[in-house]
């Protein structure tokens, strides 16, 4: 508090309840001697709850804890600026729904019930689109071959109908396991994946055989 007069803290929610404590006497000091503190988050994204992060002390300290602080200022972001408005209406009819299925979670429901932005950007255009199989899948193996078909099939009509470059799409799994199931077949329908697995010396074929 002496050398310093500013704090920053970003990404908030995953910050866990023990490093909330380390960094409170700091806070505290800074506050107290006319210092100003940042703490930036997005409940949403909430994603290091495995380690300690907890995403509901993040809420509660903004909506209840530190609404009597002297020089406490909320701020939303009310305007997305980074997204085509297709994904920002996307996402605006999603949280809304979230909430109305989470209505017996006061907090969640309350967190997703203000998650709405106005897109700003003037570009038209984006497009999500979600896929679910049509028949019933009972195990990981029948829905890893559904899933292949539906790609390959979208990566197809993606290149040779609309005309898309190989280099411009991009393809994000859920997790590694799903990535090293995947790309043999696509590789395997004559698409050449570039990923940190393929770039793995076990990848190759000449190096396992040896």
């Amino acid at each position: 508090g002496e050398r310093y007069q500013q704090l920053f803290i970003d990404e908030f929610q995953d910050t866990s309840q023990q490093q909330w404590n380390n960094l409170q006497p700091f806070v505290q000091d800074m506050m107290g001697s006319g210092g100003q503190v940042l703490l930036v988050g997005d409940a949403k994204q909430a994603i290091y709850r495995w380690r300690g992060g907890d995403v509901a002390q993040f809420m509660t300290l903004f909506h209840k804890g530190l609404q009597k602080t002297p020089g406490f200022e909320l701020r939303q972001l009310e305007e997305n600026w980074r997204s085509l408005p297709e994904v920002v209406n996307f996402n605006n009819r999603f949280f809304t729904h979230c909430a109305e299925i989470l209505s017996g979670d006061p907090l969640h429901a309350e967190l997703y019930s203000h998650a709405f932005q106005a897109p700003k950007k003037q570009a038209e255009g984006g497009l999500v689109e979600i896929r679910r199989p049509e028949h019933e899948v009972n195990t990981n193996a029948e829905f890893s071959t559904w899933q292949a078909g539906e790609l390959i099939a979208l990566l197809k009509e993606l290149i040779e109908e609309k005309k898309y470059l190989p280099k411009d799409i991009a393809l994000l799994y859920r997790s590694k396991n799903s990535a090293v199931q995947l790309i043999p077949q696509l590789q395997e329908a004559g698409f050449q994946v570039a990923s940190e697995q393929g770039e793995e010396m076990e990848s190759c074929a000449e190096v396992r055989f040896l």
